[in-house]
């Protein structure tokens, strides 16, 4: 392109010659302004000066709210955990809501962790609680027997009463002690209590054999029990389970009853605990299963009156059902539905 400037007038004219398809042999004669390319530099420059500033306050306030709103789920989360750890309120929750990101997900976590922090913490109270209000009593007694025996000079035979009272009681308390210590790590779900393959059939029948030889009230124990069932259980939880069911059928039997004991497997494993006792009225039928819960008839039994209510919570761990039918004076069925979880 070849150029020509006039000066003193501020254009200049140029000549181009065109190329391409049909424009062979054109050329393009024009006059430009020689001011124009600075002019659009000036107006450039002035658009920058004004646009920019306004463009960097607007990308400040703009990059801080995006920064407050993306920091706020952290100061949920600092705020959650100073709370929790402080005590004050442990049924506090983030709850950020849904969302798929890194920090929903942190929330989440959380959650999780300061449900069972609170789960954990329930616990603890209802344990503390529980023994502080059954101990009481034995403690009571044991406190008595010693400022009796040691408030004068007694008998040989006073001694010995005295010390059996107090060997009694602190059996009483040492049972309840292990009992609620059961139920503490059932509610934990921890590894305390680990699941293996267990033979039922054989299990069972070791236990009804054992247990039959107890004939308290000259009560015969029979069993029924269909052959290799298995099942994924713990062993000690299973043992105590059947042997509270059949402790609780002797307990509350009448003089030369029966026991039964049956085991089957249909769609579901039922092991069945059927006596002819004093059976269970139907207002009790609904208060049994709770702690430290015992029917009028029972209170000069001896017993804590957690049998029932750890029957339910293994018969819970294992992930099956416990149900009962009884009738005053005719006797109760006590069924345990557990799952099928691993057939050999």
């Amino acid at each position: 392109m070849q150029k020509i400037s006039y000066e003193g007038t501020g254009y200049y004219i140029f000549d181009r010659k065109l190329e391409g398809r049909k424009l062979d042999g054109l050329w393009l004669r024009g006059i430009v302004s020689e001011n124009e390319d600075m002019e659009r530099v000036t107006a450039v420059v002035h658009i920058s000066l004004i646009a920019l500033p306004v463009l960097l306050v607007m990308a400040v306030f703009g990059g801080y709210s995006v920064a407050k709103r993306m920091l706020r789920p952290v100061n949920q989360i600092t705020e959650a955990a100073a709370q929790i750890s402080q005590g004050s309120d442990l049924q506090k929750r983030i709850a950020l809501g849904r969302g798929g990101d890194e920090l929903h997900q942190l929330a989440a976590v959380f959650d999780d962790m300061f449900a069972r922090l609170e789960a954990a913490f329930q616990t603890e109270r209802r344990f503390t609680s529980d023994a502080s209000h059954e101990l009481r009593t034995p403690m009571a007694v044991i406190m008595a027997q010693c400022e009796y025996i040691l408030s004068e000079t007694r008998s040989v035979e006073e001694y010995e009463e005295a010390f059996y009272v107090i060997q009694r009681q602190g059996r009483k308390m040492s049972r309840l002690i292990d009992d609620m210590l059961v139920f503490t790590r059932m509610e934990q779900k921890n590894e305390s209590y680990p699941k293996e393959s267990l033979n039922l059939s054989e299990l069972i029948e070791d236990i009804c054999q054992d247990m039959a030889l107890l004939r308290d009230k000259e009560i015969t124990l029979t069993w029924e029990l269909e052959p290799d069932i298995f099942f994924e259980g713990n062993r000690l939880l299973i043992t105590r389970l059947l042997t509270n069911l059949i402790s609780n059928a002797y307990r509350y039997g009448n003089q030369n009853g029966s026991i039964f004991v049956g085991l089957n497997q249909k769609e579901k494993i039922l092991i069945t605990v059927k006596d002819n006792g004093i059976g269970i009225s139907k207002e009790q039928q609904k208060k049994i299963f709770e702690r430290f819960y015992r029917a009028d008839v029972s209170r000069t039994l001896e017993g804590s009156g957690l049998g029932l209510a750890m029957v339910r919570e293994i018969v819970q761990f294992h992930g099956g059902e416990i149900m009962v039918s009884s009738e005053s004076d005719k006797g109760s069925i006590f069924t345990v539905s557990l799952p099928v979880l691993k057939s050999i």
